[in-house]
């Protein structure tokens, strides 16, 4: 038996909203100077949700990009190392990339 994923699509672009939306807002605060590491689990959460649910549903470049961005949050997450400038402007473009994926769908 074959399950057709389609159907719960528009569950999973409402949830990737609600997902950009925190990560926006954990963003504001590195942009701010802010280092609470609850708001780089916040974005990490965020990522991982939305790379999950996008390899679930056949969006295999969406989950790809978004491992992208994990790599350096998770590393940040466990304290090897801390966002640089270079990554912390990347990540407010990466939300922008999603939103404009999102209206492409």
């Amino acid at each position: 038996m074959t399950i057709d994923v389609t159907q719960f699509h528009e569950v999973f672009f409402e949830e990737r909203l609600e997902h950009l939306a925190n990560v926006e807002t954990a963003l504001l605060d590195l942009d701010s100077g802010g280092t609470d590491p609850e708001h780089i689990n916040v974005i990490f959460r965020g990522a991982h949700s939305i790379k999950g649910g996008s390899g679930t549903f056949g969006f295999h470049e969406i989950a790809a990009f978004t491992h992208l961005l994990e790599k350096p949050l998770d590393g940040a997450r466990s304290g090897r190392f801390v966002i640089c400038t270079s990554i912390a402007e990347a990540l407010p473009q990466s939300v922008d990339v999603f939103m404009v994926t999102h209206q492409r769908m």
